[in-house]
């Protein structure tokens, strides 16, 4: 999902606040202004990211209105900020009102779609363009719904409009943060963009037990896996009594999250996520499936990233940095530091390094063979 604040960012950094006194920043994109397309039922992923990515914001009086929300004001301004999502606004040929606008500034965090801010079937729509939440929605908040996939887009008046479908309609989901020893209220659920982008296999590694595999294809930079889990504290499972095999148990299955989300979020100080040992079967939990990826030094495809999960806010997960098909396993480096790091990972740690040396004098004798005198 394009960052289309940087997009703006990038356009207002030293113009914004003239801007605001005089032109508009407006919207142009693939849509034209003034016709309205025929309802597309094929390739909707990909025809919706297109027009998202062709989105670009301009000074100017042509073009869609845009403006910014500040979650922490609840203010509508003219110009970004460290708190502000974009909104685009438009108007379809019947008069109707449709609203897009960012979850949160991160461009992993997915779309709100509707025609007010505050009301029932609004729609979030999550990062693959296709998986949707339909519900109720308070300030453009998800409060509860069920899931629906997007089955029909077209171009209207210079914005999208879509139709959806429900599915499961007996899942309800509502906001359902994960705390310090509650896992929510659906551990054996799979978030339903989860269901449709992983799952878990034997892994290829030697003794790698459970591994992560693609469920569909993936380009770089696209949220591949949620890592959900208790949202906790070190000290509640963490003791300095604990073996170094006890230590590293506990260690084994958590990541930090308040290190890594932005400030807007409020995420508490020293907040990690973690799957303690009773939810490390897929038997207890499975709403979530990141957690199950395995470490490689090299021929990593992810890196661990933030979000913003529409029902159980900042979450980690795992980010696609290269292209991956579908069936591929998933491997991300853990980034562990090796004066510290368990056992298995230092004896890998000290292969790579003689892989490495192994290929560096490999490379000196091909090199001093082909450059000496005949």
């Amino acid at each position: 999902m394009i960052g289309l604040f940087l997009v703006a960012g990038l356009i207002c950094s030293s113009k914004c606040e003239d801007a605001s006194k005089a032109d508009e920043i407006r919207l142009i994109s693939s849509c034209p202004f003034n016709k309205v397309g025929e309802w597309n039922r094929r390739n909707i992923r990909n025809e919706l990211a297109m027009w998202w990515s062709s989105i670009t914001l301009v000074f100017g009086s042509e073009g869609l209105p845009v403006s910014y929300y500040n979650k922490r004001s609840q203010e509508f301004v003219n110009y970004p900020t460290d708190f502000t999502v974009l909104t685009l606004t438009g108007t379809l040929d019947n008069g109707e009102k449709v609203i897009w606008q960012e979850y949160d500034e991160s461009s992993r965090s997915g779309i709100f779609v509707g025609n007010s801010f505050t009301g029932d079937n609004l729609t979030y729509i999550y990062e693959d363009f296709k998986t949707t939440l339909v519900g109720r929605f308070d300030s453009g908040e998800f409060v509860e719904g069920v899931e629906a996939v997007i089955i029909a887009e077209r171009c209207n008046m210079g914005i999208k409009q879509i139709k959806t479908k429900i599915k499961n309609p007996d899942q309800i989901w509502k906001f359902d943060e994960q705390g310090i020893d509650y896992i929510g209220a659906n551990p054996t659920v799979l978030d339903p963009f989860e269901r449709k982008s992983v799952y878990v296999g034997e892994s290829q590694l030697a003794g790698g037990g459970d591994g992560l595999f693609a469920k569909r294809n993936f380009l770089p930079g696209e949220l591949v896996s949620y890592f959900g889990g208790l949202k906790t504290f070190e000290e509640y499972f963490l003791f300095s009594n604990q073996s170094t095999e006890e230590y590293w148990d506990a260690h084994s299955y958590y990541i930090e999250l308040s290190d890594m989300s932005p400030s807007r979020w409020n995420v508490p100080k020293d907040t990690v996520i973690d799957i303690p040992q009773k939810y490390r079967s897929l038997v207890n939990y499975r709403h979530t499936l990141a957690h199950k990826i395995n470490h490689q030094f090299v021929g990593t495809n992810t890196n661990f990233d933030v979000t913003l999960h529409p029902f159980n806010g900042p979450l980690a997960c795992v980010i696609a940095t290269r292209p991956i098909y579908r069936g591929e396993e998933l491997f991300v480096n853990y980034n562990y530091n090796v004066n510290h790091a368990p056992t298995w990972y230092k004896q890998l740690y000290m292969q790579q390094r003689k892989l490495k040396a192994g290929s560096r004098n490999s490379n000196n004798f091909i090199s001093k063979f082909f450059n000496k005198d005949v």
